[in-house]
């Protein structure tokens, strides 16, 4: 008898972690649209992050029910993406405006030898530098702070900052918009610029 309740005990606790596991994932994605918004600035901006949670199961439960006219007479609109230009020293940085654009940027648009920032464990933009010239430690520097400047710590002071080539930077199967991993990082504190 003890063995078949502790048989069950055990079972749903692995029931549950990996439903929390789950949540915790859903949470995490659910922040990185809030910090979306909270950065809108035109409605295009709200349209596309719209567009994206349209996508997702986390609120198609949601949005079904509400929008069930507006879903059949709506057209799909090409992805078209346009992120944020920096020029610097002749050196061309790209900034990603929400998380499909972020993964189009580090997924399709960067070459495997350019180089992928983003704060660590803080929401923000996936930037890239083109790496197309030599590097020196001056533009990395200003490719974090600039990292720093489009993420949730933008008020923040000695911020952390990831940076690697973008070919140690993958997308897991199943992952949600804007979430990847990545290895053979550093790490650089800076100040948002």
């Amino acid at each position: 008898m003890k063995f078949k309740k502790y048989s069950k005990l055990k079972n749903a606790f692995k029931v549950v972690s990996e439903q929390k596991k789950e949540t915790e994932l859903e949470l995490n994605y659910i922040e990185s649209i809030v910090f979306e918004l909270e950065n809108s600035t035109c409605l295009e901006d709200v349209q596309d992050i719209f567009e994206e949670i349209s996508e997702n199961n986390v609120f198609k439960e949601k949005l079904n029910s509400k929008n069930k006219k507006s879903k059949s007479t709506k057209k799909k609109k090409s992805a078209s993406f346009s992120p944020i230009l920096y020029e610097i020293d002749g050196y061309k940085i790209f900034v990603g405006r929400n998380n499909k654009e972020n993964d189009w940027l580090t997924l399709s648009f960067a070459n495997k030898n350019d180089i992928w920032f983003h704060t660590k464990d803080i929401h923000g933009s996936h930037v890239i530098l083109k790496n197309d010239k030599p590097l020196n430690d001056d533009i990395l520097i200003k490719c974090a702070q600039i990292a720093a400047k489009h993420s949730k710590a933008s008020q923040s002071s000695n911020v952390p900052v990831d940076y690697c080539l973008v070919q140690f930077v993958k997308k897991p199967n199943g992952a949600k918009p804007g979430m990847v991993i990545f290895t053979n990082n550093k790490t650089l504190n800076v100040n948002p610029i």
